[in-house]
Parts: structure tokens; C-alpha cells; sequence
């Protein structure tokens, strides 16, 4: 195969079975590898009657996002896949995505990664995003087109950072630095990926004539303080390994400014569980940075999705 799709899934049978679908009607031949995570929705055996020629990797708890894309790149990489593209169930491609997101590697041998352009699912023409900037000092990403319409002429974005919802990465990329980094249960996973990436040479961008529509957080729409909590946890642990000495100060600054609006705002809206969530997820994120110097694998929380 030239590409593998890699979808994770934990209790989204719907979600999925309508992703897998859609896959179908792509206009390139690919792969298709579904890690279930654990779901007790009946995912694994709706999965295997309706898509049998998908390969399904059943787990049997859930271990998160990066573990279980960790375990779907098996499949891939044995059979030296020139590309994985990693896919939330929750995302719909365009049908020709995935050909305008090969052309564009082959154009680009420098490219290690490369996503399309993200629009809102239910806002169908309104865009999401085409990825991140860094911002120098502070270490913050800075998504410098969210909410604003595509602009309708083509080409590629360069940026510093694509969230893992939709992209295709070179198996190279892969054998050079290695794969997701498990410690991040879910969240931050693709941010220190591409950071990686960055730092041994590979090239990241967004393949702008590429399209595809993105329910964003719809597997916690229903539990968001649990979407807090593993934010905050993550983003202490991420800092910690990340962070150069010499930045510590200004960033540890600005992140305890952000982490005041986020309380801030949770609290204007009478929402104190996201303020409990956020705080407790600061806390235990604290606590792995202490025990380690470095982001400890992040507990396993039944109300966590492998997803954004």
C-alpha cells in the first residue's frame, strides 16, 4: 500500500462507521487500520461486518490516543507504507483529499507532514484551521486563521504545528525520531511530535486545496471538565519536557496568566466543575513533572477520549 488510514476509536461506533464511508468514496486507494480502544458500544463487531476489508486492532482497555495510534502503525510500517495518514472518526475528507495531500508530498520531498485545510463540520464553509505558528518566547502556538473564510487561491502554509485530526506523515519521519510519545495519554501528543519533527528537518504544511470538516471535541461534548482535566495535565507535563532553561521563566508567566483566564472564565459562567477539573489537572500535571523532570504516562480516565 501507498498510504494506511489509522483511526482510533473508543466508543464512537456511528462516528466511525460514517468516517469509514466516507473513506470509501476517496479517490485513492489506501489502507485502512482501525485501533478500538476498549469500546463497549458494540464498535468492533459493527466495524468487522460493515468494512471487513479494514484490519481492526482491538485493545482491551483504553490506552489512550498516542498508544493506540502507536499500535495501528505496526501494521503500516511492516509493510513499508510509503504514508500514514492519522484520522479521527469524528473528521470527514473530501473525496480527492487524500490525492491532493500525495501530490503534494511528492512535490515536496521535504515535507514530513502535511494536513488539509479543516473546516467546522457543522459550519461547513466556515474554516477551522490550517495549522499553527509558534510564538518565539513564549512557546505558545498561534493559530493565525481560525474562524475566517478560506481564501479560494491554493498552495501550501507552512507552520510550525498540525493537530493529529487529520494528517498525512511520511513513514521515514517515523524511523527517524521514532513514534507518538505514549506518556501523553491524549492531548499535546501531536504538538511535541511536531516538534520533533521540526528539529530533525522535516518540513510541516497545510495543503490548502485539500478540505475536510472537522466535529470538534464532539467525543467530549458531553464531559468537558474531563477534556480540562487532560488539557491542564498534559500542558504541565509538555512545558516541563519542552521548555528550554532559559525561556522557564517568561513561559511559566504567561502560562499562569492563561491559566487564570481559563478560571476566570469558567467561573463567570458558573461552571465550577471546570474550574475543580482544570485546577486538579494543574496539580497532577505538576506532580508527574516533579516525580520525573519529564511528563509521567497520565492516569486513565474512563471519561477520556482518544481525540481532540
Amino acid at each position: 500500500m501507498r498510504v494506511c488510514v489509522i483511526i482510533v476509536n473508543w466508543n464512537g461506533r456511528d462516528a466511525t462507521l460514517a468516517c469509514l464511508w466516507a473513506l470509501a468514496q476517496a479517490t485513492h486507494t489506501h489502507g485502512v487500520v482501525v485501533v478500538d480502544n476498549g469500546s463497549a458500544d458494540g464498535s468492533a463487531a459493527a466495524i468487522v461486518r460493515e468494512f471487513p476489508a479494514a484490519t481492526l486492532l482491538p485493545l482491551d482497555s483504553n490506552r489512550g490516543f498516542a498508544a493506540a495510534v502507536n499500535r495501528g502503525l505496526q501494521h503500516p510500517l511492516a509493510r513499508a507504507a510509503e504514508f500514514v495518514l492519522l484520522l479521527n472518526n469524528d473528521v470527514e475528507l473530501a473525496p480527492d483529499t487524500i490525492a491532493r495531500l500525495l501530490a503534494a508530498a511528492d512535490q515536496h520531498p521535504a515535507l514530513g507532514l502535511l494536513s488539509p485545510a479543516i473546516f467546522y463540520r457543522d459550519r461547513r464553509a466556515r474554516l477551522w484551521s490550517t495549522g499553527y505558528n509558534l510564538r518565539p518566547l513564549l512557546f505558545s502556538t498561534l493559530r493565525s486563521e481560525r474562524g475566517r473564510r478560506l481564501d479560494p487561491a491554493s498552495g501550501l502554509r507552512h507552520v510550525a504545528f498540525v493537530e493529529f485530526c487529520a494528517t498525512l506523515i511520511r513513514r521515514t519521519l517515523f524511523e527517524q525520531i521514532g513514534l507518538l510519545d505514549e506518556r501523553f495519554f491524549v492531548y499535546y501528543e501531536d504538538l511535541d511530535f511536531c516538534l520533533r519533527a521540526r528539529a530533525a528537518g522535516a518540513g510541516i504544511a497545510c495543503v490548502r486545496d485539500a478540505h475536510a470538516w472537522h466535529a470538534v471535541s464532539a467525543s467530549t461534548e458531553h464531559d468537558v471538565p474531563a477534556r480540562y482535566y487532560l488539557r491542564a495535565r498534559a500542558s504541565v507535563g509538555f512545558f516541563a519536557k519542552h521548555t528550554p532553561r532559559a525561556l522557564r521563566l517568561p513561559i511559566v508567566g504567561y502560562r499562569s496568566y492563561s491559566g487564570l483566564r481559563v478560571l476566570a472564565g469558567a467561573l463567570a459562567q458558573g461552571r465550577r466543575d471546570i474550574a475543580r477539573a482544570y485546577l486538579r489537572g494543574l496539580a497532577d500535571g505538576i506532580q508527574d513533572a516533579r516525580a520525573t523532570r519529564e511528563v509521567l504516562p497520565l492516569a486513565r480516565t474512563a471519561s477520556t477520549r482518544p481525540g481532540r
